[in-house]
């Protein structure tokens, strides 16, 4: 889907929010999540802490490594899977799933060592669609600086293959067809950031580079990117933060544009995105465990030459996750909004051309057992615009079976 595909392409982002995920997977990491993600009240003690380190080497006596593999299997409807404006199809799916961590608890003071493997195969049956396929390596380690601080250094490796709207890379739609092409990525990358805590306050900053080989259309190059995150708890189960970024990509082929679209002959595209964001998370406890995180913000896009692929955008979501019992379920919701400040579609005085992209993402999973359970996976993504080319909708629908250890 263009949503995903614009997220997959956040390496920082996505194996964020994997670690903080895996740091629930067990007792012993609950405990520690819930109090490094959220601080403690200043009356909290150094004994409290002790306990808590106490209780992680008592679960943990035999080894501080944890290790789990998921297997998941769904068939169901796929509804224009080529993201066309026109001609749509829409085929049968099936996707296969397979994802594994290693990770070595921070345990007395130890470094924290985690690595992880995600990857997924979707068949569409339908013989104009090509089976897609995505899968990502990262290996982070982190090490304390200190009573309240840690740096981390993390690499990663990207496998993609599959169809995208390509104005999330800065190609916009021309005359000659819709944005969608089939994207195939090998992306290396590194990064490393600093955390510091200091009593409610969490002040994070980081810096990544990674190198996105495309064996397509679509033109390989570099990534830069920064960020600083402020955030402070606001009690035991609430923190709010705001934080900054920016990203630079650095074409090695592709050329800058003159007003209209024309390439510019022996120049390179260079671009960046400056853009800052505000969000809430929030824990609820009691019988139905629930976390929620409410996210706005906005970014803009200027490239080095005539501003052809200059672009303002706005951006909100809400993710929430619940368990209760053997019953699970997650929703996503994001909205983005993006307005370009040259191009235009239409004749005569011809209105800047405007894409706004919604997508809802849900899964509902019961457990039986302590390894297989079944879930229902939807996805929906809605994109709109008065460029034609940019107004197509696209629908999955899954239902299957996961085992886990």
């Amino acid at each position: 889907m263009a949503i995903f595909f614009a997220f997959s392409f956040d390496p920082n982002r996505v194996s964020h929010g994997w670690i903080r995920g895996l740091r629930t997977l067990t007792a012993s990491a609950c405990v520690l999540a819930h109090w490094s993600a959220f601080g403690t009240e200043p009356d909290d003690s150094e004994a409290e802490l002790a306990d808590l380190d106490g209780e992680l080497s008592a679960l943990l006596e035999e080894s501080p490594w944890q290790w789990g593999v998921d297997v998941d299997v769904a068939s169901g409807y796929r509804h224009n899977p080529t993201l066309a404006a026109f001609g749509r199809v829409s085929s049968v799916a099936t996707r296969a799933n397979l994802s594994a961590f290693a990770w070595r608890m921070p345990l007395e003071g130890a470094r924290e060592w985690l690595t992880l493997f995600d990857g997924t195969w979707t068949h569409h049956h339908a013989e104009q669609v090509d089976d897609s396929s995505l899968a990502i390596v990262r290996s982070e380690l982190r090490s304390p600086l200190g009573r309240a601080s840690e740096a981390s250094v993390a690499v990663r490796w990207i496998h993609h293959d599959e169809i995208v709207d390509a104005t999330s890379l800065d190609n916009p739609p021309t005359a000659e067809g819709a944005p969608s092409v089939r994207a195939r990525l090998s992306s290396p990358g590194v990064s490393v950031g600093v955390e510091s805590g200091f009593g409610p306050w969490t002040l994070e900053g980081g810096v990544g580079v990674d190198y996105s080989d495309f064996r397509s259309p679509l033109d390989d190059l570099w990534t830069v990117t920064g960020e600083i995150d402020c955030s402070r708890a606001t009690g035991r189960a609430s923190r709010v933060g705001l934080e900054a970024s920016a990203a630079w990509r650095l074409y090695e082929t592709r050329e800058q544009s003159a007003i209209g679209g024309r390439p510019l002959p022996f120049t390179r595209l260079r671009t960046v995105r400056p853009g800052v964001e505000i969000y809430h998370e929030l824990v609820g406890g009691g019988d139905s465990g629930w976390k929620t995180r409410a996210r706005a913000g906005f970014r803009t896009n200027l490239d080095n030459g005539s501003g052809w692929h200059d672009y303002d955008q706005s951006y909100a979501g809400v993710a929430f996750a619940m368990e209760r019992a053997r019953w699970s379920l997650d929703v996503d919701l994001d909205r983005r909004d993006t307005l370009y400040r040259h191009q235009t579609y239409g004749f005569g005085n011809p209105p800047r051309r405007r894409h706004e992209q919604w997508s809802l993402a849900l899964r509902l999973e019961r457990s039986f057992g302590s390894a297989w359970s079944v879930f229902f996976d939807g996805e929906v993504s809605l994109d709109r615009s008065n460029d034609p080319f940019l107004h197509y909708d696209d629908r999955l629908l899954l239902a299957g079976v996961r085992w886990s250890r």
